[in-house]
């Protein structure tokens, strides 16, 4: 029925975009448009070239900055410039990521439809869901194409300072071939910023000088830069730093989220070679860090319990205070090569050689003069863990013909080394041999290794009005468990199942897309993609504790067995391009998408059911494993409406997105046939965003507004009538629907050219409101924001 329901509305609306682009298509002059310069199938181009851009004196490009825009049927080297999974991808510029003046990427992306951020506020406590997919493992975070895989338990994973970002994309479900194994939900590919970004035409040698501010935690922003280039162009380069610093961030109550602070330095060095015109060298580097003081979960803990009277008495207020904290030093850190070499008249080579590496690491203290509160599931009194990623990829494109059909055959090979290492110390069994003293790996976060080796291939068929891309991916992956230090997780007795050797997968990935440029004004596009996804290195070799020390020994063992995940996703859409509307040099663009992603063999955790493990009545062995596959599917589905419009005095935008999810089964009690809803998914949402320019000037002020509907469908549902909550602890609260406010406004004086001023306010009216998938962590204050930035 949710899915008939779904069907029904996307009907209704398609049917409204056909009437819009009927109408819309009798107004719009059709122009000629200019010849695009040299094809590059590997750096394709996302702006917008309106039918009279020859003639225009006016750079409209709001639509530009966030969806990419159909080719024009009349050219067909434009044609060749577009795919389906170009035409389904949505992107932020430089302009939109400065005009937010975000504190992470997370507050970014939140703006994008099928996007939202997880977590809480807090420093480093953020993560990403797309389309209902919220592990890490589900959303790939790319950084100048190094990856990031940190998978910290109730920690955030996306730790990238917005200020070095010139580009942001979002390419939703897992329809790109160049990434395997995971990316469920999808890609987030970040792109920083390089000399030529910063300079003038004319200039060679710059500076740049920027503050910010931000009134609800009194953050205080400084940046730095220097950048050149020489007069051939043979040489650019770039040092970029940047100083976040903060204060508690409030909430609309009026309270503070306390330990909240933010210090965090980065500092990125960014340099191109082009020898010739045949080759580019890239080498780049960014390090960040921050020391503070915060609650052990980053990614949940809200509103800390105060300290008592009497711990006040006994310890210190501060001490008291911080006795319930950790110190965490962290560091992010990441690096890359990248070598093109394509010849002038070779058509058939375009090489890419991409070596890159990430590596993240958190140091947490609890000092002992402040008598700390540890456990085990906090990682006792201090813990050491770093995620190491390693990439090295080599990609070709062959530009030809054959026949009437115009190819792009691309074809990779790529190396995916993930590397994690944890270690914890517990100061209550320090004297326990079996728990090594007290200095071991923790039993739900173990050390390990994970190996990726990939082959692609896939063409780009451009035949007349049509763009077909099929695409195949081999992934080879190798699991390499780290032996635990405690003799206690590490039983040799092979009823308890502590078995850390490895276990390989294996598997192809076909995809098949399809854009079609029906009109000069209308492009349709599809994908299908059946891809894959192997355990992680933590569902892979979890463990508990054996009866000698204290545990039952009935969840205990690793989870060698396990099936790999398997995802049919499709989507379809279509997307409205028009100019001259209403004014001259106006632009329309509209893109509907309807998607659907099914999943097989779940991987969910182990840990019973109203006091059964293997079902009412049956007795289970000892050593089950500590992840299993769930029985039947689980399904996602929804709509993505997006639409946008520019000109010269005034723009708009109004997007809409609602998503659904349900499984066949209970994944917690497999035995179990009754449905159940997916907890990760966000709810329904629509934004609206409006304002003007003043050219002559240099103003453009709007206004922004976000609307949130209740989440009632959370897991935690009776559908079995059984006085039973459906997923348990599984499940996420119920969450009110709320509206938020915004205002922004940018000025760049004629009087002084190389100076810009952002202005912004964030929740105007400061409206109470919960976070759904922060799991009801309060929303923010208003926020008034303000930067002022040089350019020399």
């Amino acid at each position: 029925m949710l899915w008939k329901e779904s069907n029904m509305k996307c009907k209704k609306t398609g049917l409204l975009l056909l009437f819009m682009s009927c109408s819309l298509h009798a107004e719009s002059l059709i122009g000629k448009n200019p010849t695009p310069d040299k094809d590059d199938k590997q750096q394709v181009t996302n702006k917008s070239r309106s039918p009279n851009s020859a003639n225009n004196n006016v750079q409209n490009d709001d639509i530009e900055d966030v969806i990419t825009v159909t080719a024009r049927s009349d050219s067909q080297d434009e044609l060749k410039k577009i795919n389906s999974v170009i035409a389904g991808r949505s992107t932020l510029s430089s302009r939109l990521i400065e005009q937010k003046q975000a504190d992470n990427v997370a507050e970014l992306l939140n703006t994008l439809p099928g996007v939202s951020s997880a977590g809480s506020v807090r420093p480093g406590g953020q993560t990403l869901n797309i389309w209902g997919f919220g592990k890490v493992e589900d959303v790939k975070i790319i950084v100048d194409g190094a990856q990031k895989g940190f998978q910290k338990y109730q920690q955030g994973s996306v730790f990238v300072e917005p200020e070095l970002l010139k580009q942001l994309e979002v390419n939703k479900g897992p329809h790109d071939v160049k990434f395997g194994n995971g990316g469920f939900g999808g890609v987030v590919k970040m792109e920083t910023k390089d000399a030529i970004d910063l300079l003038d035409p004319d200039q060679y040698v710059g500076a740049l000088m920027k503050y910010s501010f931000h009134s609800n935690n009194h953050q205080n922003m400084v940046t730095s830069a220097v950048y050149g280039r020489t007069q051939d162009d043979m040489f650019d380069g770039l040092v970029y730093y940047t100083n976040r610093n903060s204060g508690n961030f409030k909430r609309p109550d009026g309270s503070r989220f306390v330990f909240s602070e933010d210090d965090m330095d980065t500092y990125m060095a960014k340099l191109n070679f082009r020898p010739s015109e045949e080759h580019t060298f890239t080498v780049s580097g960014i390090r960040s860090k921050r020391d503070s003081w915060q609650p052990w979960a980053a990614k949940y803990v809200e509103k800390m319990t105060p300290p008592t009277a009497d711990q006040i008495k006994k310890y210190g207020y501060k001490a008291a205070w911080l006795r319930k904290l950790v110190k965490r030093d962290q560091t992010d850190e990441s690096a890359q090569f990248k070598w093109n070499y394509q010849p002038t008249y070779n058509p058939f080579i375009n090489f890419t050689l991409h070596t890159t590496y990430s590596k993240t690491k958190q140091h947490d203290t609890r000092p002992s003069k402040y008598n700390p509160v540890s456990s085990l599931g906090t990682m006792g009194n201090e813990s050491w863990v770093s995620y190491t990623d390693k990439t090295v990829e080599l990609e070709n494109i062959s530009i030809f013909s054959t026949g009437p059909i115009d190819n792009a055959l691309k074809i990779g090979a790529q190396v995916h080394l993930h590397d994690r290492d944890t270690l914890m110390y517990y100061k209550g069994y320090e004297k326990k041999p079996n728990y090594n003293n007290g200095y071991f790996q923790p039993a739900y976060m173990p050390s390990g290794k994970q190996q990726n080796y990939s082959f692609y291939i896939q063409d780009e068929l451009s035949i007349d009005t049509f763009v077909l891309t099929p695409s195949l991916r081999y992934d080879y992956v190798r699991n390499h468990g780290k032996q635990n230090y405690a003799s206690a997780y590490n039983d040799p007795d092979p009823r308890f199942g502590h078995d850390y050797s490895p276990v390989n997968y294996s598997g192809w990935t076909p995809r098949f897309g399809a854009y079609w440029q029906t009109t000069q004004n209308i492009g349709f596009f599809s994908d299908i993609s059946y891809a894959w996804q192997a355990p992680t290195i933590d569902e892979t070799y979890e463990v508990q504790f054996t009866p000698k020390n204290g545990g039952s020994g009935k969840i205990s063992a690793t989870s060698r067995n396990l099936e790999k995940e398997r995802n049919l996703s499709i989507r379809a859409g279509n997307i409205l391009d028009f100019s001259n509307i209403l004014l001259e040099n106006d632009k329309l663009q509209i893109r509907n998408t309807l998607f659907r992603q099914q999943v097989k063999n779940e991987i969910f955790i182990t840990r019973g059911f109203n006091g059964s493990i293997c079902g009412p009545g049956n007795s289970c062995p000892l050593g089950q494993s500590n992840y299993h596959n769930v029985p039947g599917k689980l399904v996602i589905h929804g709509f993505e409406l997006e639409a946008f419009y520019d000109s010269r005095y005034w723009f708009a935008s109004a997007t809409y997105s609602i998503q659904k999810g349900e499984r066949d089964s209970t994944p917690q009690a497999t035995w179990m046939h009754n449905k159940t809803y997916v907890a990760t998914i966000a709810p329904r949402t629509a934004t609206l965003t409006t304002g003007f320019k003043i050219p002559e000037w240099n103003v453009r002020a709007g206004w922004n507004a976000q609307f949130v509907r209740k989440q009632d469908r959370t897991g935690l549902e009776d559908r079995n009538h059984d006085g039973i909550k459906d997923l348990g602890a599984y499940g996420l609260g119920r969450s009110s629907g709320y509206s938020i406010h915004n205002l922004f406004a940018t000025w760049q004086p004629t009087f002084l050219p190389k100076a810009e001023v952002k202005l912004a306010v964030d929740n105007l009216f400061n409206k109470d409101y919960r976070l759904y998938l922060g799991e009801n962590t309060y929303g923010l204050a208003r926020n008034f924001k303000a930067s002022f930035s040089y350019r020399f």
